[in-house]
């Protein structure tokens, strides 16, 4: 079943790009909460390098943040195309991914506190 997720690129790790993925209602939320996570990301010194509404059968562990959430150890590769849309998959590690975040469709390697749930 599609739902709509928030899938959010961050730079300025020391670890490289972070990969946030976030539940929303409907694509009007989702548009409203990528507004004000870019806002505080961006005052925070984290540039938000995606923050893209999409409509997907993926789902992921809940997002936590602050003291206690898990540290980013889960590897992506975070595919971007221009016309809008992302896919995001599940590596053994880092090293199995190059970034092109220039091309289209862009690529992004990242790491997440989240993980992928399978079907």
């Amino acid at each position: 079943m599609l739902s709509t997720v928030l899938i959010v690129l961050t730079l300025g790790h020391a670890d490289g790009p972070h990969l946030a993925v976030t539940p929303a209602d409907d694509a009007a939320a989702c548009a409203a909460k990528a507004g004000a996570v870019t806002a505080v990301l961006e005052q925070s010194g984290y540039p938000v390098a995606a923050a893209r509404c999409v409509e997907t059968d993926q789902r992921f562990t809940p997002y936590r943040h602050g003291a206690g959430a898990p540290a980013p150890v889960n590897a992506f590769r975070v595919t971007l195309p221009a016309a809008g849309g992302a896919k995001a998959e599940p590596l053994a590690a880092l090293s199995d991914c190059t970034a092109a975040p220039d091309a289209d469709p862009a690529v992004f390697c990242a790491l997440s506190a989240q993980e992928l749930l399978a079907d």
